[in-house]
């Protein structure tokens, strides 16, 4: 007899197919926790035609449900007697998308595309679970208990798993007989693409993780021979699970996001920022990983003075390849400083066609392998305009 496996999907594949996955089915995806799972559900609504692709809480048409420790009242609705019958009917939930719902909000269609994602299925009781079994029905309307969904709303189910550290219930054949159900893997690929588009992408962290990437080395794990980077970015839980910190892809952003906090308060003294650093690194994904964190963020203070000397001319990047990610990080962070400094992006093509930001493109940028050097470039793009106007702009952003 053949084993019942779930496939493993990757982000680029699963926007390749997301709106065909969920046309006539459940979209299950599963995995460890802080892997993106939801946010990702919600940038691929447009996929589906949904037009406000804000959350429902905000006017939008996304619906993030989250029934875990709830009553089944908040599934069903509560009742309302008929005084002129011996009947009730059920008041419908304002969180659903339900027809009355969709009828007073957005252009008041019910018809219209929505998305609703049933988030951390796994952690809500069985009954409330199976409230929504109908929302898939081969004989008749959507609906969630006595209450009927608009015929454009397409579903998405969240979950972890036992082997991801939760306490969870799986999903029950009936549901997963209306789905299709993947495993989902992040990649430390997918979330440095993610953060080039923010401000956090500068974080030293974000650098430190792209240094471990750039090694390339693979170790052995429990005899299967894994890339070192997939050990530091997204390790499996450790089994039994001790409620212990452990790396995942959302808890790098979220110390992407504190280091540059730390790093730019001015209260603090310098010893003080080390010390609140390290503290919010291991608070985040264990003492572990957090002596390798520290030990590369703490590269910078020694390779300050080179970066000196590479802005002056009188180094080159290309000596310090141990250094590389400190060195050009840091560069990034200087630059990134300078154009702030002159306002808006779009007040930095002139300081661009006038040289100011030479400096970092000829000494720091131009001299890395290809892919860094896109990857420094598109960085600096957010702040400073050198795609219109830096005379390098081809070399900078050629693949």
């Amino acid at each position: 007899m053949l084993e019942a496996t779930t496939s493993i999907i990757t982000i680029k594949q699963l926007l390749l197919g997301f709106r065909h996955f969920i046309k006539n089915a459940f979209l299950i995806l599963v995995g460890n926790s802080g892997v993106g799972k939801t946010s990702l559900v919600i940038q691929f609504a447009k996929q589906i035609g949904v037009l406000d692709c804000r959350e429902s809480s905000e006017g939008g048409d996304v619906f993030i449900i989250n029934l875990s420790g709830a009553s089944p009242s908040e599934v069903t609705g509560l009742g309302i007697p008929d005084p002129a019958s011996p009947f009730m009917t059920m008041k419908v939930p304002y969180n659903l998308p339900s027809v009355e719902r969709l009828k007073i909000t957005g252009n008041g269609d019910p018809d219209r595309p929505v998305l609703m994602c049933l988030d951390e299925f796994s952690q809500w009781p069985s009954e409330n679970q199976s409230q929504f079994r109908s929302c898939k029905n081969p004989n008749g309307k959507p609906m969630v208990g006595d209450h009927v969904l608009g015929s454009g709303v397409k579903i998405v189910i969240t979950a972890n798993r036992f082997e991801d550290g939760s306490s969870s219930n799986d999903q029950e054949y009936p549901i997963v007989g209306r789905s299709k159900k993947f495993i989902l893997q992040t990649t430390f690929e997918d979330f440095s693409t993610h953060a080039k588009k923010f401000d956090w992408g500068m974080s030293r962290i974000h650098a430190y993780l792209k240094f471990i990437a750039d090694l390339d080395e693979s170790v052995t794990v429990n005899g299967d021979e894994k890339r070192r980077i997939d050990t530091v970015f997204a390790p499996p839980t450790p089994q039994p699970y001790n409620g212990s910190p452990w790396p995942c892809p959302r808890q790098w952003e979220i110390l992407c996001r504190d280091e540059i906090g730390i790093m730019d308060d001015e209260v603090l003294t310098d010893d003080e920022r080390r010390t609140v650093l390290r503290l919010s690194v291991e608070g985040a994904v264990g003492a572990a990983h957090a002596a390798s964190v520290m030990a590369f963020l703490n590269t910078f203070h020694k390779v300050a003075p080179i970066y000196k000397d590479i802005r002056a001319g009188k180094d080159s990047i290309t000596d310090h390849d141990a250094d590389r990610m400190a060195l050009v990080s840091l560069a990034l962070r200087v630059a990134v400083k300078e154009a702030k400094a002159i306002g808006d992006k779009v007040k930095t093509g002139a300081a661009v066609k006038g040289g100011k930001f030479d400096w970092i493109v000829e000494q720091f940028l131009l001299p890395l392998p290809n892919e860094l050097t896109r990857w420094g470039a598109e960085c600096l793009e957010r702040y400073v305009d050198l795609k219109s106007n830096h005379k390098d702009n081809a070399a900078l952003f050629s693949l």
